[in-house]
């Protein structure tokens, strides 16, 4: 009788115990990096960068707000969000809340194209976008790209092809503004950023 309880007794914890491993696996990783963002030496915000894994979907969050003036006090909360599908970029968003106004890009992936809603600071776009895309502005947050990749900036709807400058610098040219993405170790270390309203630095905080 004593046998019999505990055998039922092991297989109880083995049971618990597989069911809490299952619940672990299942859960979503998150891995949050913070920057700041810098005009001429001088930080008017931050960004906060978040990537989430949960089995075959990768999220990428990035979120910033800015105050600086330019001919007046400027206000800007600045949201990106790409889905992955394992390495296919499925979603990618961007709302920007400014008082100049509010704006919103999207691009949707549908079987062979991607569906474009680009608006923001005095720019539409709703041309679609042939074939998969792999990289995002968003992902190379926490991942760094190879020369010749292609990746999507999520405000204009536009696809652009990535150039390394030089070790760990990498190029885009976005609508015209030349943005250069700088990696050490294998990590971003800062964004230099061209604006139509201002240039700035996107600085990783150590």
């Amino acid at each position: 009788m004593l046998l019999i309880n505990l055998r039922w007794a092991f297989a109880t914890i083995f049971l618990l115990f597989g069911s809490c491993l299952f619940s672990l696996d299942g859960k979503a990783q998150s891995t949050v990096q913070k920057f700041e963002i810098l005009v001429a030496g001088f930080k008017i915000g931050d960004v906060v960068a978040e990537e989430v894994k949960k089995g075959e979907v990768t999220e990428y969050h990035i979120n910033s707000k800015a105050s600086f003036w330019f001919f007046g006090k400027i206000e800007v909360g600045f949201t990106i969000r790409n889905v992955y599908q394992k390495e296919l970029l499925i979603e990618a968003k961007a709302n920007s809340k400014t008082n100049r106004g509010d704006f919103l890009s999207t691009a949707f992936w549908k079987t062979d194209h991607y569906d474009v809603n680009a608006a923001t600071y005095k720019y539409e776009n709703k041309k679609p976008i042939p074939n998969p895309l792999y990289h995002s502005s968003g992902k190379f947050h926490f991942h760094e790209p190879k020369d010749g990749d292609r990746m999507i900036s999520e405000s204009y709807g536009l696809v652009s092809r990535v150039t390394e400058k030089s070790d760990g610098v990498y190029e885009v040219d976005i609508n015209g503004y030349k943005n250069q993405y700088h990696f050490v170790g294998g990590k971003l270390e800062k964004i230099v950023v061209h604006h139509p309203i201002k240039n700035f630095v996107i600085q990783r905080v150590k």
